[in-house]
């Protein structure tokens, strides 16, 4: 686990921020927003005052994807025990 926290910290504080490229739909800006936001390093998080202020809260829309509009299939409980 400890492995993966500093995996992550890495992906977070890389220049393209690639943490959240997994993320369908996700633009450009709302990875940096979410890399400001969430970073490790108190001295590099946004304030909220930064974040309202980011260029991502100013862009269009992107139309959504098919993908994300497909309704899901029940795949049944999840035992969280």
């Amino acid at each position: 686990m400890f492995a993966r926290v500093m995996e992550l910290r890495m992906e977070m504080a890389s220049a393209e921020c690639r943490a959240f490229e997994g993320l369908p739909g996700l633009s450009e800006a709302g990875r940096e927003l979410l890399c400001g936001l969430l970073s490790f390093e108190p001295d590099q998080r946004l304030t909220a005052t930064e974040a309202l202020d980011h260029r991502w809260f100013e862009e269009e829309d992107e139309p959504v994807s098919s993908v994300l509009l497909s309704p899901k299939q029940p795949t049944g409980f999840i035992n969280f025990f």
